[in-house]
């Protein structure tokens, strides 16, 4: 399956990038420039949007011109050229893809790049260039000194959740309470393919969603500048990066620097704004770009800053900030979804099949009545998907108001109008979207449970046949835990 082979081709990456760490320093004989930006992915080096008429804020956000077309229209037109873009200009020959990374990095591919190049044209992988998100997770660790890196490594051995994997002499074991799961069990069945071409290593996973370490932008910053002069942090400067005190912000901003756009448009009127939409996901996720950010959602709740350490673990999810090593992530939960055949979209007639679909458990967080105590009506409600099925369902629950909708005008396609609705006769219309399974992650000796179990929320789970044939989908699971996405996609939705 194309979509496997491709996460283990950028696995086989991940584990080469990592392997520099390990190597010495002195194989790079000149100074390098990472190049690296201060915004992580692709998008810097697709083709820009000619939306001028529109304005494009630091946190992701294009606010909408009420004398111009509507937004998501031209977000869609844009975001198919730029698709097209980065999927065109990829390197075609082994030269361009080094020359490429080199452009990107400011370094040389690691040793065995030629292997990965083989690998890629064999299973047709598309995206051959794209290695900004490990480059950016494993900058910090450049800079790390040696002897500190291999320590860190090593504390990891004793971790009693997770998954551990031990390659010796290409010999694979596997071990740790987690490795059984669905996706170490995956990945599992990827190392074995080639394990037998990697040196001595040991490789340390956590099974958290996301985890509480973070890294500060600072520390990112400053270790660019040190591998870009070959000059390692030093002791006392990675302990400086560690500490919470070493900025006046106890808060989520204490990753940021100081003039993050986080901190101006905090200060902004929000009421000012017009409506606006996402047109850059990474500027949006970007803790330290968008306000909005905190707080949305369970990994927010806690308005305290995160613990800061620089810990080599692998995980298949985490926040922007977080300190691990992204992972691709297998469809392992519905795994046989990738392989079924997309219905036809004129098929899809069902009565609800042009409705918003969703449906999910009531997981993504721990409920309970503590919850209150990390804000004004913080609880089980807040959870993101407790939330989508709240504003966007029918139960007692959902608000009985009126919504202002932003459309195009009738007579003028080019100007915009704002019309209100019942937020009823729009969920009717337009929605299909509610919890499943019952009450979960929830605590049953402060009530909490008993009080998710009273609202009328719930739906009848949906199986595979049934959403095949839904044509909109809705996907609040932006950490990819489960490849919901992919499934998506192959669904043709």
């Amino acid at each position: 399956m194309p979509s496997f082979v491709a996460r283990g081709f950028l696995f086989i990456v991940i584990l080469c990038l990592i392997l520099l760490l390990w190597r010495h320093r002195e194989v790079l004989t000149q100074p390098i420039s990472l190049g690296l930006g201060e915004n992580l992915g692709s998008e810097n080096d697709t083709v820009l949007s000619p939306l001028a008429n529109y304005t494009s804020r630091p946190d992701g956000l294009l606010e909408a011109n009420m004398d111009g077309r509507h937004p998501i229209q031209i977000l869609m037109e844009e975001g198919k050229k730029k698709w097209k873009a980065l999927n065109d200009k990829q390197s075609k020959t082994l030269y361009q893809a080094v020359t490429e990374y080199k452009r990107r990095h400011g370094y040389p591919p690691p040793v065995g790049f030629d292997q990965w190049w083989e690998y890629a044209k064999k299973h047709n992988v598309k995206l051959v260039d794209e290695f900004d998100q490990i480059n950016y997770d494993v900058t910090p660790y450049l800079a790390v000194p040696s002897e500190v890196f291999r320590q860190r490594v090593k504390e990891l051995d004793v971790l009693d959740v997770g998954f551990h994997f031990n390659i010796t002499k290409g010999n694979f074991d596997v071990y740790g309470p987690g490795w059984w799961l669905g996706n170490p069990r995956q990945l599992t069945s990827i190392i074995m393919e080639f394990s037998r071409g990697l040196p001595d290593m040991n490789i340390h996973g956590h099974e958290s969603l996301h985890g509480d370490i973070w890294l500060g932008e600072d520390l990112r910053k400053d270790a660019r500048d040190k591998v870009e002069v070959l000059e390692p942090f030093t002791d006392a400067e990675v302990a400086h990066f560690e500490r919470i005190d070493r900025n006046d912000r106890r808060n989520l901003t204490n990753v940021c620097l100081s003039d993050d756009p986080v901190f101006v448009l905090s200060h902004a009127v929000k009421a000012s704004y017009p409506a606006a939409f996402i047109e850059s996901h990474v500027n949006y996720l970007r803790v330290c770009s968008s306000p909005g950010l905190l707080q949305s959602g369970p990994l927010f709740f806690s308005p305290s800053a995160r613990d800061l350490k620089l810990i080599p673990y692998f995980v298949f999810s985490k926040s922007q900030p977080g300190a691990g090593f992204l992972l691709p992530t297998t469809t392992w939960n519905y795994h046989d979804m990738a392989l079924i055949e997309p219905y036809p979209w004129h098929e899809r007639v069902e009565p609800n099949a042009h409705k918003l679909f969703w449906r999910g458990p009531a997981n993504g967080g721990n409920w309970h009545k503590g919850l209150s105590q990390l804000g004004s009506g913080v609880s089980w409600r807040n959870g993101s998907r407790a939330k989508l099925a709240i504003m966007f369902g029918k139960s007692d629950a959902t608000p009985q108001d009126d919504v202002e909708i932003l459309l195009e005008d009738a007579l003028d396609q080019n100007k915009l109008v704002v019309k209100k609705y019942s937020r009823a006769f729009l969920n009717e219309r337009w929605m299909d979207i509610g919890l499943t399974g019952g009450p979960s992650h929830c605590s049953h000796g402060d009530g909490t449970c008993e009080e998710m179990n009273k609202t009328t929320l719930w739906k009848h789970p949906a199986y595979l046949p049934t959403i095949g044939r839904k044509k909109f989908f809705v996907d609040i699971d932006g950490d990819e835990w489960s490849a919901d996405f992919q499934r998506r996609l192959a669904f043709g939705q």
